[in-house]
């Protein structure tokens, strides 16, 4: 069910979780993280380790840029 309201409505505060804090609470800890570098943090702690778990190397050697689906302010002849 969750999944569906996530589709249906993106992640708005007004439809979080019943068992949830009310949805200031919830706002200020995810903005306080947010600021504070804590999601950063923890986005590449866990996917060194998603890497690791995989048996690859904690942080990519390469790269691949599609330079087609790279939007531009500059508009094509």
């Amino acid at each position: 069910m969750r999944s569906c309201t996530l589709l249906r409505t993106g992640c708005q505060w007004d439809w979080l979780p019943h068992d949830f804090p009310p949805k200031g609470t919830v706002y200020h800890y995810f903005n306080t993280w947010r600021e504070g570098g804590t999601w950063e943090r923890w986005n590449r702690v866990l996917a060194r380790k998603l890497r690791q778990s995989q048996g690859r190397e904690a942080t990519p050697s390469a790269a691949i840029l599609d330079s087609q689906s790279v939007k531009t302010v500059e508009k094509g002849a």
